[in-house]
């Protein structure tokens, strides 16, 4: 008997450890034939409560740690989209104007000084025609001429002439002529192309000058007039620079001279007029030959072309 009563007490001690651990809430069989098993406290049923939940955690901390996935690549970003145009509230007159006019291209000119540039001229003419001349004869003529703005330029021809009796042999007597004239005028300057210039123009003659008779041995003292004359000149000239970096000219001018007074000589009714020529004529031609050296005061040429 007592033995079984040992057994008893045991298994009523152990059971209900037993059925803590394996979660079992309620044991019949454990209980004794005849009694009811005792109802679990509420602190029993929260210990079997955590003791299961702790078990779940250690079976998922136990189970196999799945291998990582590789980072996705990052999207492709698209271009984006152009914006459309906001519309205006209210539509600009101006707008409206600049499609009806017609739209020109503006072309900037560098800038030119009001003086361009400044020539020095030497005509050599006379130095040729004494190949073929009376040695009696000296003619000395210098052209200074100034180029400003708009291809307008002022010339002026300042000269010296004495002619012996041998330079007038169609006169009736013989005599001497000195004087010096002077021809002011305007001129139209144009530049064909880099190297070459053409210009044409208007100019007045003027000549103060003596004559002097030479007497023979039976015609008495000699007789000298202190004599004046103009006239007017159309003119048209060209020139060609003869070095590229260096302002020298060599050019030809054409003259067309129309008398327009001139005092009388009595003793000769035909005589020359320095600068003009023989006054028998109204209307004589004329030519030049000079070499010319150029100051310039533009430091570059520009040429524009319309697009």
């Amino acid at each position: 008997m007592k033995a079984d009563f040992r057994h008893h007490f045991l298994l009523k001690l152990l059971v209900p450890w037993l059925a803590m651990l394996l979660g079992v809430s309620h044991v019949g069989w454990a209980a004794p034939a005849g009694k009811k098993p005792r109802k679990e406290s509420a602190a029993k049923r929260s210990l079997g409560k955590s003791l299961i939940k702790s078990k779940k955690k250690s079976t998922k901390e136990e189970s196999p740690t799945l291998p990582k996935e590789e980072p996705a690549k990052p999207p492709r970003l698209r271009k984006p989209r152009l914006l459309k145009e906001a519309s205006m509230t209210a539509i600009d007159p101006l707008i409206a104007l600049d499609k009806l006019l017609v739209k020109q291209e503006k072309v900037s000119h560098p800038y030119v000084p009001i003086l361009q540039s400044i020539h020095l001229a030497f005509d050599y003419s006379p130095c040729i025609m004494k190949l073929w001349v009376p040695k009696e004869e000296w003619q000395y003529v210098g052209i200074l001429s100034v180029l400003f703005r708009h291809n307008i330029q002022l010339s002026g021809t300042l000269g010296y002439t004495k002619l012996g009796p041998e330079a007038m042999q169609s006169n009736a007597y013989s005599y001497t002529t000195t004087g010096i004239y002077c021809c002011p005028g305007l001129d139209y300057f144009v530049n064909y192309n880099a190297r070459n210039n053409l210009y044409g123009g208007l100019r007045y003659g003027r000549s103060y000058f003596e004559n002097k008779t030479i007497p023979e041995v039976a015609t008495g003292p000699s007789i000298s007039h202190k004599l004046k004359a103009s006239w007017w000149e159309l003119v048209v000239g060209s020139e060609h620079q003869l070095l590229h970096d260096i302002g020298l000219y060599a050019g030809l001018i054409l003259h067309v001279k129309g008398l327009a007074s001139f005092d009388h000589f009595s003793p000769a009714s035909n005589y020359i007029v320095p600068g003009y020529g023989r006054c028998v004529n109204p209307v004589v031609p004329g030519l030049t030959l000079y070499l010319k050296y150029s100051v310039s005061f533009m430091e570059k040429k520009f040429t524009f072309a319309a697009h």
